[in-house]
């Protein structure tokens, strides 16, 4: 028996760039040193992949969601697979019923920690999907809505406060207890994930809302009303809490040593520094997950489905999409999901 966590790897949307990373990164040995990997998904699809790239898949073990699923990807017809890849509803349906699987197979404990791919949020509208994200369906299916998405990076470690919204309703929804719970998250990953100072609390750093914190109330009053309440709650419970600072210096700080995390107000806000400097080594982390008290690992790579460059676009003999992120989203998992320690 395997003293290796068993990790459920979805193979996010069938057209996009999904099946190819999770193949390239079934070939390094450190996958398979850190975790026995399940794979949530078409076989077929895989084996296809591989062969398209060249690669010998080792032995595997699979778990397809449903027959109908693997019978489509078997066909390989127009009508699933065309020529120019993009969102479909089919897609969409596919990668749906994959990441539920992973979820039914993590609560029955035959999977430590779940892996996904990445999906189209245009497939699964499509499908009539009504979550937005990976993020909202693990939430609501693990019944954890004190959770949050983290981006873990070399050089950044980014929680966001909001997800999959539009910008316009970013002051509609932020309250002081969400900006709250979002600080001592963040704290709480750190934690979890180690911080560059060993045996030091974690120093929090927290984006204002408004360009240069609303400048006294120039720019809207939404920084003085939300962030500073809730930095001074984060204090008032021992969480070394900084803000709100303005974004334009918040991640040079955190660059900078000043700050293990950073707490960006809405998506674009964290995303745009996190993939300008830490690109493919930055993994996406759903903290905050729990499942009858016990901690529920997820990691993603932190970035899309790559549409232009996937299936018959990516003709070369290696592809174009590279694994390094998946690799260290499964490295990630496998680490977090070995841990004695369940916070």
């Amino acid at each position: 028996m395997s003293d290796r966590p068993t990790l459920a790897i979805t193979l996010g949307d069938p057209q996009g760039i999904g099946p190819e990373i999770v193949a390239k990164a079934l070939t390094d040995a450190r996958v398979h040193s850190a975790c026995e990997p399940l794979i949530v998904g078409s076989p077929i699809l895989l084996r296809r992949t591989a062969q398209r790239l060249g690669i010998t898949l080792p032995r595997l073990i699979t778990d397809a969601p449903d027959g109908a699923a693997d019978e489509l990807a078997s066909v390989g017809d127009e009508a699933m697979f065309p020529p120019s890849p993009g969102p479909t509803a089919a897609a969409g349906a596919m990668s749906f019923a994959w990441l539920e699987r992973a979820i039914a197979l993590t609560k029955a404990g035959h999977a430590q920690g779940i892996v996904t791919a990445p999906i189209a949020k245009d497939s699964w509208h499509m499908a009539g999907v009504r979550f937005p994200g990976h993020t909202e369906v693990l939430a609501d299916r693990f019944d954890s809505p004190r959770s949050a998405m983290l981006f873990e990076g070399p050089s950044l470690r980014v929680v966001l406060a909001t997800v999959h919204i539009a910008l316009a309703r970013v002051p509609q929804v932020l309250t002081r207890h969400r900006v709250l719970e979002s600080i001592r998250l963040a704290h709480e990953a750190c934690v979890e994930l180690g911080t560059s100072r060993a045996g030091s609390p974690p120093r929090i750093g927290v984006a204002a809302i408004n360009p240069h914190a609303g400048e006294g109330g120039l720019f809207g009053d939404d920084d003085d009303r939300l962030v500073v309440p809730a930095v001074a709650d984060a204090r008032a419970l021992g969480i070394d809490a900084d803000g709100p600072v303005p974004g334009d210096v918040v991640f040079l700080r955190a660059v900078n040593g000043r700050y293990d995390a950073v707490v960006a107000m809405y998506h674009d806000q964290g995303l745009i520094p996190v993939k300008l400097l830490d690109r493919a080594r930055s993994i996406n982390v759903t903290i905050g997950l729990r499942w009858h008290g016990r901690r529920v690992v997820r990691t993603s790579p932190a970035h899309g489905t790559a549409f232009d460059i996937a299936g018959a676009r990516a003709a070369t003999p290696g592809g174009d999409a590279n694994p390094e992120s998946m690799i260290e989203a499964i490295l990630l998992a496998a680490k977090l999901a070995a841990s004695a320690v369940n916070p």
